[in-house]
């Protein structure tokens, strides 16, 4: 689930009509989120399985061969 913390609540929104999105992105103010998985970069990705386990973390940007 993406997460965003810079950006308002009328901002995302309307990011996900442009974009056509069809998931949820949570809105992240406070950084709740990025405090609970020890966030220290932005963009960072978790790759967390079916039974919600982390297996993976990648810093930084991903690109189409991640």
């Amino acid at each position: 689930m993406p997460t965003n913390k810079d950006n308002g609540e009328d901002e995302v929104a309307q990011f996900v009509k442009e974009h056509r999105l069809t998931f949820e992105v949570l809105i992240d103010e406070e950084g709740f989120v990025g405090s609970a998985y020890q966030v220290l970069t932005l963009t960072t990705t978790y790759m967390i399985d079916t039974k919600g386990n982390m297996i993976d973390t990648i810093e930084g940007p991903m690109n189409e061969t991640y």
